[in-house]
């Protein structure tokens, strides 16, 4: 794994990569999508879930040229996971079943031109904000662009266990999905460099390779090829651990999005193996319900849903003063949900 001098979070600067790894197994019947967080080592990673509401007007946030930022009002209701605050998600998922997380990868450009911005980060919200389905989030993630100096790529999934792989390569935003995805797994190598390194490995997919995040890949997909009605939680969890990471970056948090549309979601610390969860169903998406969080603890277990509570700028400032933001940039993260109207 290479890490790069730059920052993490696309707000970011003089921050340490991080790396992550994804795949999707089953069906919309019995599966989901597994992922791991993974963080550099000694850096804070405190995280907290916060519920995103329907009908909320946003702009997107622009720290780096004066190009125009994008305007939008959510239509879908979320809970999102972030180590930098409200708005800024590192991964989340919506109330009609659309999941997304992002990947660290080096290789990224993103486009120049004249399509409105927003962050990298916002970019995950916005398609969680107005997205049902893998085509729609494919169809208005074409409508915008990040600006951002952290590069990422994307892995999104739906309710149908449908799936894409987004990158931006020299200026462009490039998918994958349908029949050009031809396994629903990302780790931190360009899509095109994991399948080919894939499809060159044995039959069983289990390569020993010097890349560690095409070695990484390599297992990702044969977890992802080899699942068969095992139980789906206990499979994600054996499958995140057997993929987790111990050296230099650590992996902090995983995840799993059952397959169905709304209901339970899991995650647990890297060194936790107790699940805990939430019933996103529960979740007041109104505008009652809007900026609601609870920060977790990596020592809890079971259901968490009842531990949501009314947003405190208190927290968006505890979250931001955890990553090396430039002082400047510092109150406009922490600002930011006031500038969101709910209505």
């Amino acid at each position: 794994m290479k890490f790069l001098s730059i920052l993490a979070i696309g707000l970011l600067a003089g921050w340490q990569a991080l790396a992550c790894t994804s795949f999707e197994f089953g069906n919309s019947q019995q599966g989901g999508l597994a992922h791991n967080f993974d963080w550099f080592d000694k850096m804070g990673y405190t995280a907290a879930y916060f519920v995103n509401a329907r009908g909320t007007s946003k702009d997107g946030l622009n720290l780096f040229n004066s190009d125009p930022v994008a305007h939008w009002t959510s239509k879908y209701g979320s809970v999102t996971y972030s180590l930098v605050g409200r708005e800024f998600p590192v991964g989340g998922q919506n109330e009609k079943g659309l999941v997304i997380h992002a990947q660290q990868a080096p290789v990224a450009q993103y486009p120049t031109g004249s399509l409105p911005v927003m962050d990298a980060l916002q970019w995950m919200q916005y398609l969680l904000d107005t997205s049902a389905t893998v085509p729609e989030a494919l169809q208005n993630a074409a409508l915008v662009r990040p600006v951002s100096s952290l590069v990422l790529h994307f892995f999104i999934c739906d309710a149908s266990s449908a799936c894409a792989v987004v990158e931006f390569i020299n200026g462009a935003m490039v998918s994958y999905s349908g029949s050009s995805l031809n396994v629903p797994a990302l780790t931190n190598s360009d899509y095109p460099t994991s399948v080919s390194t894939w499809q060159g490995c044995p039959s069983s997919g289990d390569c020993k390779l010097s890349d560690n995040s095409l070695e990484r890949f390599t297992e990702a997909a044969s977890l992802s090829a080899n699942y068969s009605a095992q139980d789906p939680l206990q499979y994600a969890m054996d499958g995140l651990t057997e993929v987790a990471q111990s050296h230099g970056v650590f992996t902090r948090y995983h995840f799993y999005n059952p397959a169905q549309a709304v209901g339970t979601i899991y995650f647990s610390g890297g060194l936790q193996p107790a699940w805990q969860s939430i019933d996103i169903s529960q979740l007041d998406y109104s505008c009652a319900g809007a900026g609601k969080y609870f920060e977790v603890d990596l020592n809890g277990t079971g259901d968490q849903t009842a531990k949501f509570i009314p947003f405190d700028i208190a927290e968006q400032q505890k979250l931001v003063a955890q990553v090396p933001a430039k002082p400047e940039w510092v109150p406009l993260l922490v600002n930011y949900p006031s500038t969101t109207t709910c209505q």
